[in-house]
C-alpha cells in the first residue's frame, strides 16, 4: 500500500472508495484469490496509453491472470483493462485512482 496516495479515491459502480477501503477491499480479494485458485497469477501486461502533464499521469494497460479455478477444476484465465491515475508526492509516484 505504500505506493497508494492517503488521498486515493474512486468510484466502484454507486460505491465512493477511498484509501482505506481500497486497502481492506485487496486484501479480501486476495484471500478469495487463495481460497479458490491454486498457481495464480497475473501476467502479459501491455501499456495502452500513457499522458504524462506536470505532476499527474494516467496509464490505460491490460494484463491476464492465470490459475487453477478449484470449484471446478479446470484453468482459467482473466483478461483484464485498467486505467490508473497518479500523482507525484514528495518523490513518489502514487497511486490516486485505480
Amino acid at each position: 500500500m505504500k505506493h497508494i496516495s492517503r488521498n486515493f479515491s474512486t468510484q466502484w459502480g454507486d460505491r465512493n472508495i477511498d484509501y482505506d477501503k481500497f486497502r481492506k477491499e485487496k486484501e479480501e480479494g486476495l484471500k478469495l484469490i487463495s481460497k479458490n485458485f491454486v498457481n495464480f497469477s497475473c501476467g502479459d501486461l501491455k501499456m495502452v496509453k500513457f499522458d504524462l502533464k506536470n505532476n499527474k499521469a494516467n496509464v490505460s494497460f491490460g494484463y491476464n491472470c492465470k490459475g487453477l479455478y478449484l470449484n471446478e477444476m479446470k484453468d482459467l484465465t482473466i483478461t483484464k483493462k485498467k486505467r490508473v491515475d497518479l500523482v507525484k508526492e514528495d518523490d513518489s509516484w502514487r497511486i490516486t485512482s485505480w
